[in-house]
């Protein structure tokens, strides 16, 4: 779609969207403003959509493809209702700081624990996960980054 797009710095994503396909806005390095309005309902994003991106924030999305926003540096925020965030999804974001998940959430790739050296602070209201077949409570991985969903 604007796979690797030099000139693209800002999109609005219309609510009867759906899906954002595979590729979409890949590599696409001036990308800083994505905008989705809050009752889009369910958004999906596909494996690759977003990577290496300078993005911000992503407000909503109900499912997340592999390495969707793998090296979006940039990215501070993600708000979604996804139940799986998969391999390498979030790995490499170094600015992210805060994750909102919902009472679907139940699998994080292992590979996307390596996302900040400053530390990302998770709002999960669901205690216990599945972590690459380990499950453990997340309060006693992630403390003292523990919130609970707002």
């Amino acid at each position: 779609m604007f796979y690797e797009c030099e000139s693209l710095t800002q999109v609005t994503i219309p609510d009867s969207v759906v899906s954002i396909g595979n590729h979409a806005f890949y590599n696409c390095r001036e990308l800083r403003d994505v905008y989705i309005p809050e009752d889009i309902g369910s958004l999906s994003i596909g494996d690759y959509s977003f990577w290496n991106t300078p993005i911000r924030e992503i407000t909503s999305c109900s499912s997340i493809g592999v390495k969707a926003f793998e090296n979006c540096v940039l990215l501070e925020r993600l708000y979604t209702s996804a139940s799986i965030i998969p391999g390498a999804a979030i790995r490499g974001c170094s600015s992210l700081r805060h994750i909102w998940f919902t009472d679907e959430f139940k699998n994080i790739d292992y590979y996307n624990l390596y996302v900040s050296e400053y530390g990302t602070r998770l709002n999960i209201s669901e205690l216990v996960v599945s972590i690459n077949s380990l499950t453990r409570p997340l309060s006693e991985m992630f403390n003292p980054l523990w919130d609970e969903h707002p």
